[in-house]
């Protein structure tokens, strides 16, 4: 699955605020399965809930007729010939869609449609200093290889200068394992983070 991070700037006593959210394919899209000659082009798809398939005739008097769905999805039945060139079904339902030729039932497909995770908050949390004259923006949070999270940003009134470049390492929970600030006497602002291949 898949994972998508953001990072949220807030001022003075929450100083860096990290939402995560969860998610698959946020966009439904479309899936073109060709009617031609005596076969099924591609003969198996795979999509997701939500996603279009557009059966496209291109040669031969087919109609594409469903075996089997899945509970609660509905069955069709179109022909396809020069004066239907297209016919397009819409996946509702999770599960295994087994379609064939009326005509010619040695022609065979598959569809096998997945649920989309809906996205959810894993957690929201401050970082930083608690007070009223410090502010800090969160720019970048990215999951470490032990399923923890990364946050990078900077941060005032904390290390050597005005702004410092700031870190933030949590576990899954985000519970904070460490924090580390860098920087000199002028501003130092970090706009990105990633965990290099030796974990460091």
């Amino acid at each position: 699955m898949k994972s998508h991070f953001n990072a949220s700037y807030f001022v003075k006593s929450i100083t860096m605020l990290i939402t995560i959210l969860y998610s698959a394919a946020a966009f439904a899209v479309s899936h073109t399965i060709q009617v031609a000659d005596f076969s099924f082009t591609p003969p198996t798809t795979n999509a997701n809930v939500g996603d279009s398939i557009v059966f496209t005739w291109v040669s031969g008097s087919h109609t594409t007729t469903s075996t089997s769905v899945p509970s609660g999805a509905t069955s069709w039945n179109s022909p396809m010939n020069s004066n239907n060139s297209t016919f397009v079904y819409v996946l509702t339902t999770a599960g295994t869609y087994d379609f064939h030729c009326a005509i010619h039932s040695f022609m065979t497909g598959t569809i096998t449609a997945t649920a989309i995770v809906v996205p959810t908050t894993k957690f929201q949390m401050g970082y930083g200093l608690a007070d009223s004259t410090s502010d800090a923006a969160g720019t970048c949070t990215q999951q470490t290889f032990d399923g923890g999270f990364i946050s990078t940003g900077y941060i005032s009134n904390f290390g050597g200068g005005e702004d410092d470049f700031y870190l933030v390492k949590t576990d899954a929970n985000g519970t904070v394992e460490w924090t580390k600030s860098y920087g000199g006497g002028g501003p130092d602002d970090a706009n990105y983070v990633i965990q290099t291949a030796d974990s460091g």
